[in-house]
């Protein structure tokens, strides 16, 4: 699937290219050694709303998001350790994750409002989202789920880790990179421009080239919490925000998430798959103002 080249044409909306005119202020915290990106917009004292990204995505996924939200609230996204432009370490946990998820919340400011902030995670962010409201205490008012398979996620990050793990390759120019970019799981899309962006913001220049930002070890070197078994213990309210198209999560496994708990209140979002953003990205911002 080619999603990026020379000979592929496209346009940027309006909306988007606004959104991308608020750029955030870039900066980096220390968390356990290693530099956390964090991408803020916003008023600092404002209630707070910090996004969290997927598996090896990074904070620049929500960059077209954020700004819709930067006039109510503080907003934060992160690059997650082993992802971005953030460090990468040797070992990955779902401790030391929750623990960038509080340093970011902290540094961004989003508790200065005196009200607890809302967080919202897609894909793995969504489960570090529930691992973070799980075993921390008031951290956060409520949090926003985002097609994450919470109750599969262990068995496909099993998956994943037993795939042989092995160095990114190296393009040698920025088209050539641009044209092996993947949505993982794969999935086509009609917004180019979103996948363009997403594509751009996934690369770094290198000497031989470009190849991925992300560590390519990353699942080799993570251990995951059990988030079946961490799911009936929150208390924080939980909203379940899933693709109608949805690849990771079936409509079987959101009825075994409701079953498990009972203050998750799910909402559809129509021809959008795993990917929510990058296929409905206007009607998951209506749907996220409604929640939060």
């Amino acid at each position: 699937m080619t999603l990026l080249a020379g000979d592929v044409q496209y346009s940027r909306p309006e909306w988007f290219e606004q959104a991308l005119a608020a750029e955030p202020e870039t900066s980096f915290v220390d968390v356990n050694g290693t530099a956390i990106e964090m991408l803020t917009w916003g008023r600092r004292g404002a209630p707070g709303l910090l996004l969290v990204p997927g598996h090896g995505a990074n904070a620049h996924w929500w960059a077209f998001i954020a700004p819709f939200f930067a006039e109510r609230f503080r907003v934060a996204s992160l690059s997650l350790s082993g992802m971005g432009r953030s460090g990468w370490r040797t070992h990955y946990t779902a401790t030391g994750y929750v623990e960038e998820v509080l340093a970011v919340a902290e540094a961004a400011g989003l508790h200065l409002s005196g009200a607890a902030p809302v967080l919202v995670g897609h894909s793995y962010g969504g489960a570090i989202a529930v691992t973070t409201v799980a075993t921390t205490s008031n951290r956060f008012s409520s949090a926003v789920i985002i097609d994450s398979g919470l109750l599969s996620l262990k068995r496909r990050v099993s998956e994943m880790t037993a795939q042989k793990a092995r160095p990114h390759r190296i393009y040698p120019d920025l088209d050539t990179a641009l044209r092996r970019f993947r949505f993982l799981p794969e999935q086509s899309t009609d917004n180019l421009f979103i996948a363009d962006y997403i594509a751009r913001q996934s690369l770094k220049k290198v000497a031989q080239g470009w190849t991925w930002r992300f560590d390519p070890y990353l699942s080799a070197n993570r251990s995951m919490a059990d988030i079946g078994a961490l799911l009936p213990t929150v208390t924080t309210p939980i909203s379940f925000i899933r693709g109608a198209r949805s690849a990771v999560v079936s409509s079987e496994e959101l009825a075994a998430i409701l079953d498990a708990q009972p203050l998750v209140r799910p909402h559809e979002i129509a021809d959008a798959g795993h990917h929510v953003m990058v296929d409905q990205p206007l009607r998951l911002i209506t749907a996220l103002k409604a929640v939060v």
